[in-house]
């Protein structure tokens, strides 16, 4: 992730989280302050390059797959996605960036490309060539004809639908085993050329014999006459369908996940100018929060977004303040493991929480202590998690006359994520938060691993 500063010279970048450093190999002080552009080299496409200006220009959000460069000179594919952030007065304030290397992928699909290509061709050689070259490639052929529809085929035909070495072949047994679903549009193309002698192409899903799902990708031609004859190539694509079937999946997964970040990058952005005094105070804060958020995300790389523990949580969260006020925050409770989205709320709201400690409450002064908890307790016969952050030890506290940064994100993100209930208490003798929230499978991924002996009854 990226985030530059159009309201400065060139749009420097000023912000490079860990990732974007592990993908290109450049280290931070090598990054900030530059324009995107040093990413660029001899392949870039100026099409693309002015495509991303003309965005960045007009203020809108692109993506688009650009060919840029690591510190090594290597080339890379990167998908990038461009967004603007702007001010509630709709000024723009910073564009935020995502980088996907997308290299292999697009290798993957070139050299299948490739292949196609390459067995068109071969189709017009003579016979001897094309039987080789069907051989290697692992494609089936086949010839149907019109009037018995007994079917001649070759070797990785039989394979892929099951058959056995010596086994006849006729059209009504092959036809019987393609899903119903597609059956009539295979019969349908077949007939339609016979008709026109046109050729066609068409994916399809068969049952084989051996009771196999498979995906087939057909490629057939009529030969009209006085003896009607349709030839054609067999291709057994299952691997490649579900490839494509994860490559939706992971593409549907990025896309939620990068959505559900800029919400919070947004939300950010409006926070922070809605409330600061000026703006070099600002651009600190959103810097700050920024960097806490972009600790969150690594935290949840590094697990592979499967989620992470609380106590995970805690330690990355507070790992600013451990140096200074280490010995005078305590943490505690079980290793419970809460997904994605908790964890960046959770993260945000912790180091939110202690910011406000150095600031105004028990971390102020040279005595206070910060004690945050939380645990599984049973309420009316349900598993229920108690969360507690307490101060003690500070200055007086009294209740603010608006709602901070902290106690916003406490109602309407954490306490939203977790469908929990959130009292806060500016008792004088420091600060006291109380969060409890059901236990849901979408919230906790382990639920069946929490047992009910793990729970305290209240």
């Amino acid at each position: 992730m990226l985030i530059t500063n159009p309201r400065l010279p060139d749009n420097p970048i000023v912000f490079a989280n860990k990732a974007f450093q592990n993908l290109t190999g450049y280290e931070a002080d090598e990054i900030i302050g530059k324009n995107c552009r040093f990413l660029q080299g001899p392949g870039t496409d100026p099409k693309h390059v002015e495509m991303i200006r003309a965005a960045i220009e007009t203020e809108q959000s692109i993506d688009i797959d650009i060919l840029n460069y690591k510190k090594s000179g290597e080339p890379f594919w990167n998908r990038l996605h461009i967004s603007p952030v702007k001010t509630e007065a709709g000024e723009l304030h910073h564009f935020v960036s995502s980088q996907l290397d997308v290299t292999l992928e697009l290798g993957k699909l070139v050299e299948l490309e490739k292949e196609r290509e390459t067995l068109s061709l071969e189709k017009e050689r003579s016979n001897d060539q094309l039987q080789y070259i069907i051989e290697v490639a692992n494609v089936g052929f086949w010839t149907r004809d019109y009037h018995t529809g007994e079917i001649s085929c070759s070797s990785e035909y039989r394979r892929i639908f099951g058959l056995t070495p010596d086994e006849p072949v006729n059209y009504d047994k092959i036809i019987e085993m393609v899903v119903l679903e597609d059956r009539i549009a295979l019969i349908q193309r077949s007939q339609e050329s016979f008709a026109t002698g046109k050729s066609f192409r068409m994916e399809y899903r068969i049952t084989n014999r051996l009771g196999q799902v498979r995906w087939v990708e057909t490629r057939a031609k009529a030969l009209t006459g006085k003896s009607p004859t349709l030839l054609g190539i067999v291709i057994d694509v299952t691997e490649r369908k579900k490839a494509e079937a994860d490559k939706a999946l992971v593409t549907r997964e990025i896309s939620h996940r990068f959505k559900n970040s800029m919400a919070m990058v947004q939300s950010i952005a409006n926070q922070t100018l809605r409330n600061a005094t000026d703006p070099q105070t600002a651009n600190e804060l959103f810097s700050e929060r920024l960097r806490a958020l972009s600790q969150a995300h690594d935290m949840l790389l590094r697990e592979d977004w499967t989620g992470t523990t609380i106590n995970q949580i805690c330690d990355t969260a507070l790992a600013p303040f451990n140096s200074t006020f280490g010995h005078r925050i305590r943490t505690h409770g079980p290793a419970l493991v809460v997904s994605d989205r908790v964890t960046v709320s959770l993260s945000l709201g912790l180091y939110e929480l202690a910011t406000n400690a150095v600031k105004y409450g028990a971390l102020s002064n040279e005595s206070g202590t910060v004690q945050f908890d939380w645990n599984v307790v049973q309420r009316q016969g349900e598993q229920k998690l108690h969360m507690r952050w307490i101060e003690s030890g500070g200055p007086p506290v009294e209740r603010p006359a608006r709602r901070g940064f902290g106690q916003r994100l406490l109602y309407s993100v954490l306490a939203g994520e977790l469908k929990a209930k959130c009292d806060i208490d500016f008792a004088p003798g420091g600060l006291v938060i109380d969060v409890l929230a059901p236990m849901t499978a979408d919230v906790f991924p382990q639920l069946e691993g929490i047992s009910r002996s793990q729970a305290e009854s209240v």
